[in-house]
């Protein structure tokens, strides 16, 4: 019972933390200036280990049961949300959707969120804003499936807010610097889930994949691998291991 206990907590806990999830983020860039971003986010090896150790009286539950697959604009919110946001913001959102795959019963909890953009100043718009447009936009509701325990007076966070970095886009330079005194509150605010992930022996894999219009020359990141034609940069972390060593966080693609 104190297994299924802190699974739950747990699970609240991850609800609010973009670190809790398998995260795969892939940006394609083209030669033109134009992108294409894609943020998978992957919760199922969590919710398959509380699917394990809950009871069958909940796995009969209604909620328990709930089933999702849906695909949404982001720009399709309701006149009243439309109008927290200026035009620039609004264009941003309907650049943009998500995909949202949910069954508890089978362990599956997916999000992908998908953009597209004209130039590196859109890019560099899109990382810098799009978390907090989420959270206007109250896009973070649709991350809690019913039936789980929540934080009174609390809505759900979204991930990819990116305040946690200072990112460097142009034409020809993708790169980004973790924001260290960001990182330390972030650490100090959720160190009892953090503390629950250690102690389960929990990996939380971020991966970013950058598809370049031309070969790399640096990548700024010594654990970062290059495809042979050296246009595709991936980097793969251990999230946990990273909270502790921010600087493998940190790279700069020149191309």
């Amino acid at each position: 019972m104190m297994k299924i206990k802190s699974l739950l907590v747990l699970v609240v806990f991850c609800l609010f933390l973009s670190s809790c999830f398998d995260v795969e983020e892939t940006y394609n860039l083209n030669a033109d200036g134009s992108y294409a971003v894609n943020y998978n986010l992957d919760m199922g090896r969590l919710f398959k280990m509380v699917a394990a150790m809950t009871p069958d009286s909940i796995k009969q539950s209604k909620a328990y049961k709930e089933s999702k697959d849906t695909l949404v604009n982001l720009g399709s919110m309701p006149d009243s949300l439309k109008q927290r946001f200026s035009p620039a913001e609004l264009n941003l959102m309907k650049q943009s959707d998500v995909h949202m795959q949910l069954n508890l019963s089978e362990g599956v909890f997916k999000l992908d969120f998908m953009n597209k953009g004209k130039s590196a100043d859109e890019l560099s718009y899109f990382v810098s804003n799009f978390g907090e447009l989420l959270q206007k936009g109250k896009i973070g509701d649709i991350m809690k499936p019913k039936g789980l325990p929540a934080e009174a007076g609390e809505e759900p966070d979204v991930p990819f807010k990116n305040k946690e970095y200072d990112y460097v886009i142009t034409p020809n330079t993708f790169g980004r610097m973790i924001k260290l005194d960001v990182l330390a509150a972030k650490k100090d605010k959720d160190k009892q889930a953090f503390e629950l992930m250690k102690g389960m022996n929990m990996k939380m894999t971020s991966t970013v994949v950058v598809n370049l219009p031309r070969p790399a020359k640096s990548t700024g990141n010594p654990n970062a691998v290059l495809s042979a034609d050296k246009k595709q940069f991936t980097l793969k972390l251990d999230m946990l291991e990273a909270l502790d060593k921010p600087e493998l966080l940190n790279f700069k693609i020149e191309y």
